[in-house]
């Protein structure tokens, strides 16, 4: 739990980067959370989309819709 906050925290105080939004992923992953690994994976797909990634963008949104 300690990792997600400080990766809410993180991105509160505007240091989005591809590490931390792995890591807040990974964590709800291996937690079984799987509300909040759907809220990571949207914020990491929103941030490949906004880097003009478009393959990883994809790749997360894949993810997403397995999850669901």
């Amino acid at each position: 739990l300690s990792r997600l906050i400080a990766a809410g925290l993180a991105l509160g105080r505007g240091l989005e980067s591809e590490g931390i939004l792995k890591a807040a992923v990974e964590t709800a992953s291996l937690n079984g959370w799987k509300r909040v690994l759907l809220v990571w994976l949207e914020r990491l797909e929103a941030f490949y989309a906004a880097q003009g990634q478009n393959v990883p963008a994809t790749e997360v949104r894949r993810r997403i819709d397995l999850t669901r």
